[in-house]
């Protein structure tokens, strides 16, 4: 059983797991570096796209003030 003391330092706290301090999630940062590249190209290419309906969007909202 693990015994650890919280940032106050007051009462330990048991619990019945092993403490993992700062250990590195390689596992989950690959995943999440997958999902950006992923989107990246997606939507890269829709940029321009995108910028020229936004751009739309403001000159056609301007004139109805």
């Amino acid at each position: 059983m693990a015994v650890t003391t919280d940032d106050a330092g007051e009462e330990p706290t048991e619990s019945v797991t092993e403490l993992h301090l700062g250990r590195s999630d390689l596992e989950m940062d690959a995943i999440g570096w997958l999902l950006f590249a992923v989107l990246a190209v997606l939507l890269i290419p829709l940029l321009p796209f995108m910028l020229i309906l936004w751009l739309i969007d403001r000159i056609g909202s301007s004139d109805e003030r």
